[in-house]
């Protein structure tokens, strides 16, 4: 049986290539591929072996999230995400300006402690709330053997933060005594995380654009087909045709999948159709097909059957 699933989380290939790699190790699915521009896995799996619970939970344990429910909207879910990364990245933003004024002395702190005190407070702040997203995913990649891109990014914060909090409460006694210069790196550890979530906002709000129009056209596909099998005509799930079925397509209805013309009659030609090709090749006329022609999914005869 195969499925289209839609896919909440993944931020780049490492997401959609741990997620694919996550669903080919199941036992009961043949195969899988995830879209990360349209945001979805198309999976080939055995219901008796497997269900799509048994794989949301799966996909869950490594931070993304399979959407599987009729009653959960993917465009509802991605609106809230993005609306909620739109808030985290302008709150960070202001964190960022925060530090920097800190630690760069704009704000008129002349005590180094006290300073440095503050950027801590804030530099942790914004770490638990606009980065938690990246620590939370960088747990869970741990706990499987893999790493994606919040891996990296909590790895540098983390070190830059607590290198910072390190020298901010010893590095008097530690570095100091030995007559070395030490420095607090909060604001590099504010502003990655600002740069990173700055540059995911404006990535998603492209990729939605992309993500809408790819489901529009696949919810375009139709969702039947009518299969000749003898003297009669049944229409059947398209999910159930197979390589060799004969169809029937009327006029005005889409070809349902790519294949090839083994009869056609219209009231003009009794040995041809004419199928209009324009949302494929741009060309307004339609294209007349006779027996051994191509025709492609998704092109509708205007003419004859």
């Amino acid at each position: 049986m195969k499925k289209t699933i839609p896919v909440v989380g993944m931020a780049c290939s490492a997401c959609s290539a741990n997620v694919e790699r996550k669903l080919n190790s199941l036992e009961g699915i043949s195969s899988a591929s995830v879209n990360l521009a349209g945001r979805s896995a198309l999976v080939d799996f055995d219901p008796t072996q497997i269900s799509l619970e048994q794989m949301k939970k799966e996909i869950s344990g490594i931070g993304y999230d399979l959407v599987i429910e009729a009653d959960r909207s993917v465009e509802e879910i991605e609106k809230r995400e993005y609306i909620l990364l739109r808030r985290k990245t302008l709150l960070s933003w202001v964190f960022a300006l925060l530090v920097m004024s800190v630690s760069m002395g704009w704000a008129g702190i002349t005590d180094r402690n006290v300073a440095n005190q503050l950027s801590l407070i804030l530099a942790l702040c914004n770490m638990l709330y606009c980065g938690r997203q990246f620590y939370v995913s960088a747990w869970k990649q741990l706990t499987h053997l893999t790493a994606n891109m919040d891996t990296l990014v909590a790895l540098s914060t983390l070190i830059a933060f607590l290198f910072s909090a390190f020298n901010t409460f010893w590095g008097d006694a530690v570095w100091g005594v030995r007559s070395i210069e030490w420095h607090t790196y909060f604001d590099a550890s504010v502003m990655i995380i600002t740069f990173v979530l700055t540059g995911r906002l404006l990535e998603e709000k492209a990729k939605d654009g992309t993500a809408s129009s790819i489901r529009q056209l696949m919810g375009m596909a139709p969702k039947t087909a009518h299969i000749v099998d003898g003297d009669s005509v049944e229409e059947v799930p398209l999910s159930t045709i197979e390589k060799g079925d004969m169809l029937e397509v009327r006029a005005g209805e889409k070809v349902p999948v790519d294949g090839e013309v083994t009869w056609a009659e219209s009231f003009m030609t009794p040995d041809a159709a004419y199928v209009d090709e324009s949302m494929i090749t741009g060309e307004p006329t339609p294209a007349e097909k006779r027996q051994g022609s191509k025709v492609l999914a998704g092109t509708i005869p205007s003419q004859g059957k």
